[in-house]
């Protein structure tokens, strides 16, 4: 995208220079190695945006803890220092505070600037807070929707069009941690995302040109319903609705991830490329989750994706 013209992002809702975020630029022999990979993507990637968690001086909690050993898991202090002192020599606009986060989600930029931006907290921007269960968010710490619109505004001051990587990257951590309520806390948080991405685009008049896929890098939790199991009778039982406000009849069969199909959205230019590239058909999960049961490739998506942002060159 960078070398076709367009500003570049990502945003995530868990540590900006985690897996997903990470793979946009950065290149490791390992994903655990954050420092070398928040070095790259502060020092030597050409992304307009960065945003996401991992902040040394918070916890989980957004509570301000200041330095203390051993908390820079994510980014060095000595980069973190860098980057307020504006000495990275790369040009970052560095904003760390809720209200920094409001405002450029309020408006867009004078001009054309790169923007990093650490959310105050540990890791993730809700998952990991105290507690097991949805309500008593963290105060002061904006969302992905919030997060999303703040980046569109940075990005859309490029006349030659943009990329933007968003992940609700803490989807995944909850499932790993079989908490099925912050599990769809996240999800919802998600959901707003997306929201928000068609909400600027239809603002800017943006909505017909625009390719946005949504999907997953993969399953995790095998969320089945009540009755599900090896040695049910209806081992692929569904989870079942309960009604409003109520938590669905469900529960986890594994802390991984596996190989369920996940699902996959496109709508824009270049969407009806997905129709070429359908590797084939899977009855039984059509049949479970009731949609038409055909999968592409996970690799062939990039490979969509690659041909709409070079089409015009």
């Amino acid at each position: 995208a960078h070398a076709a013209g367009k500003a570049t992002g990502t945003v995530t809702s868990v540590p900006f220079c985690h897996a997903t975020p990470a793979a946009t630029v950065a290149h490791v022999p390992s994903r655990g190695e954050y420092h070398t990979i928040a070095e790259q993507m502060i020092y030597q990637s050409n992304l307009t945006v960065l945003f996401g968690g991992g902040h040394p001086e918070y916890d989980n909690n957004g509570c301000y803890r200041g330095v203390k050993d051993g908390a820079d898991e994510f980014i060095p202090f000595t980069v973190l220092q860098a980057l307020r002192d504006e000495t990275t020599g790369r040009g970052w606009t560095f904003i760390e505070h809720f209200q920094q986060f409001q405002e450029l989600a309020s408006g867009s930029p004078a001009s054309e600037i790169r923007v990093f931006g650490l959310a105050p907290c540990h890791s993730t921007l809700q998952y990991g807070r105290e507690g097991k269960g949805m309500g008593n968010l963290n105060p002061n710490m904006p969302d992905l929707a919030l997060l999303t619109t703040a980046a569109l505004n940075v990005l859309g001051q490029d006349a030659d069009g943009f990329y933007l990587m968003v992940e609700g990257g803490a989807v995944d951590w909850a499932n790993h941690g079989r908490n099925l309520e912050r599990m769809i806390e996240e999800f919802v948080d998600f959901n707003r995302a997306v929201q928000a991405v068609f909400d600027w685009l239809e603002a800017h008049d943006q909505l017909d040109e625009t390719l946005i896929i949504v999907t997953s890098d993969h399953e995790c939790g095998q969320i089945w319903g009540p009755n599900a199991g090896p040695d049910s009778e209806t081992p692929f039982d569904l989870p079942r609705n309960r009604g409003k406000g109520k938590l669905p009849d469900a529960k986890h069969f594994s802390d991984g991830h596996t190989n369920v199909l996940v699902p996959l959205y496109a709508k824009g230019p270049g969407s009806e490329q997905f129709e070429a590239i359908v590797d084939g058909t899977d009855p039984r999960a059509a049949e479970a989750w009731g949609f038409c049961g055909r999968y592409v490739d996970n690799t062939d998506v990039f490979a969509v994706m690659k041909q709409v942002i070079t089409a015009g060159q």
